[in-house]
């Protein structure tokens, strides 16, 4: 019932993956300001798939991080099976993220193996190509060592290189969610523009310069909701501009 009501919603949801111990529930708490969230530094930290809802970069969309459980290497099958309900989570997102701790003298054989377990679970191939990589804990790197480069630095401690991270998210997941970005001319403070606060991400809204009775209003919203607001608001989108870039 949970699957489905995050999938009803239309929210766009983020599973973030990776070895145990890498920094999954860090970064999320990182990226969403959710401060109930208390990392441990023990196995199986966490047993349960948790939902928080964070926003993109540059706009009000909220976006649902699925923090999972954490991976280990020659994980017995059967317990693959007791935690089967627990990763099938992961592929109901729009866009993994893969966190990797980069202070870790074996993060080439725990990044594989974190690939090797998503790949028996059989998800859709564009979830895997689409997946973002990053390098957690640099900050405990020496200066002069080298990231991968398939790998996005970053200290989800620190929020070192969590802004670039934050705009990689919202360029997938606009890209693989038919998300788009809309400006409509509206009147101030009327039904239009509380539906569109209650049912989008607002960008910006400013007033229109020609009427200051109106608002331009830049929303980021799905094919369904733009769908609904043409149809309960269609005097005002006549004229509404589509922005091809977030």
């Amino acid at each position: 019932m949970l699957r489905r009501h995050r999938k009803n919603s239309q929210v766009p949801i983020v599973a973030v993956v990776g070895y145990t111990n890498a920094g999954k529930t860090t970064l999320i708490r990182s990226l969403t300001g959710d401060t109930s969230l208390q990392p441990r530094n023990h196995l199986f930290a966490t047993l349960d798939v948790t939902v928080h809802c964070g926003h993109l970069a540059s706009s009000a969309q909220p976006v649902y991080y699925i923090d999972t459980v954490g991976f280990l290497s020659n994980l017995p099958i059967s317990l693959i099976a007791s935690f089967q309900s627990t990763l099938e989570d992961i592929f109901m997102a729009d866009l993994l993220v893969h966190i990797k701790d980069a202070s870790h003298p074996d993060i080439r054989a725990q990044s594989d193996n974190v690939l090797e377990t998503l790949r028996t679970l059989n998800p859709d191939p564009r979830l895997l190509e689409s997946m973002i990589n990053v390098a957690n804990k640099v900050d405990l790197l020496p200066e002069d060592s080298v990231i991968a480069e398939e790998n996005l630095p970053i200290s989800a401690t620190r929020g070192n290189g969590l802004s670039q991270l934050n705009l990689e998210i919202e360029r997938r997941i606009m890209a693989h969610t038919g998300l788009t970005v809309h400006q409509f001319r509206i009147p101030n403070g009327q039904e239009a523009y509380r539906w569109l606060v209650s049912n989008s991400g607002i960008k910006s809204a400013i007033a229109c310069p020609e009427d200051p009775n109106f608002l331009l209003v830049t929303s980021v919203m799905n094919t369904a909701n733009l769908g609904r607001f043409r149809s309960h608001f269609p005097r005002w989108c006549e004229g509404d501009t589509l922005q091809i870039n977030p």
